[in-house]
């Protein structure tokens, strides 16, 4: 006997379908429902089975989840299975459809630092924060080169009227690799992908706005430094445009000055609201 989705599972499912990976405790947090309650509901909506009053019921299969990884008591985290994002999209909750990336072990690490930096963003800036991490806008390729494109971790902009600082997110949590025949890595190629995103005026096109930044995070304060002075020796990018942190940096506050820049990483560091 199947499980029945109810109106309280949508509120679950579009943050879901919205975040990617989550928590029970942060569901409760965005929702303010009880957290033992969203669990029962959690299992429900995945691809198990549970015993109810001596029956088998099936889970409904819009959810997958995940032990934390290194952590044998994390909490489990949830992520959206296709049958979720194909709701997802009838809904309206999406304005294209989405395909389900399957995660391991090894690359939820990376995804949740991102969903750290957005709970970050949130309880700095409140209803100001409007982000996104779905693929139809964070990935733009306008050629067959294999850095003819640019594929983010997430964007966001701050709703400050009238204007509007509008970030892409980067985490780099690998030490810079995969050097071309210039000896740029591809981190610093990431960097050209982008300006010539801005330069074609195809971010323009796409979002109806003038401009954007890239943060870029890395694991420590001293690759930040590393990166930005790298970045600085880059003439074919403008160097305002890249924000460069650590992963410290990216549970900051608004006002906290946790941003350098190529052009003067050594004497200055910015803060969101300085965007």
């Amino acid at each position: 006997m199947p499980a029945r989705r109810s109106e309280k599972d949508d509120e679950l499912l579009r943050l879901i379908t919205d975040w990617y990976f989550l928590t029970a405790d942060e569901l409760a947090y965005l929702t303010g429902r009880n957290v033992v309650a969203i669990r029962a509901r959690l299992q429900q909506l995945g691809t198990g089975k549970r015993k109810l009053d001596g029956r088998v019921l099936d889970g409904l299969n819009y959810l997958y989840s995940m032990d934390t990884p290194a952590d044998k008591f994390g909490p489990k985290i949830h992520y959206p299975a296709q049958k979720a994002f194909d709701l997802a999209y009838d809904e309206g909750w999406v304005a294209e459809r989405v395909n389900v990336e399957q995660r391991t072990p090894k690359n939820m690490p990376h995804d949740r630092i991102v969903v750290g930096y957005r709970f970050a963003l949130l309880n700095a800036l409140g209803d100001r924060l409007r982000w996104t991490q779905h693929y139809y806008n964070l990935h733009h390729r306008w050629a067959d080169g294999e850095d003819d494109h640019i594929y983010a971790d997430g964007m966001f902009y701050i709703d400050n009227q009238p204007s509007y600082p509008t970030f892409f997110l980067e985490v780099e949590n690998t030490k810079q690799a995969k050097y071309d025949a210039r000896g740029l890595s591809a981190g610093m190629r990431k960097a050209e992908g982008y300006m010539t995103y801005y330069e074609r005026g195809l971010f323009q096109e796409k979002f109806h706005a003038q401009d954007f930044r890239v943060v870029f995070a890395v694991n420590t304060w001293r690759k930040a430094e590393n990166l930005a002075k790298t970045l600085a020796g880059l003439p074919t990018i403008d160097p305002m445009k890249f924000w460069i942190t650590d992963f410290a940096g990216l549970r900051a506050g608004a006002e906290d000055k946790v941003y350098i820049t190529p052009k003067n990483f050594e004497h200055k560091r910015y803060a969101l609201v300085d965007a």
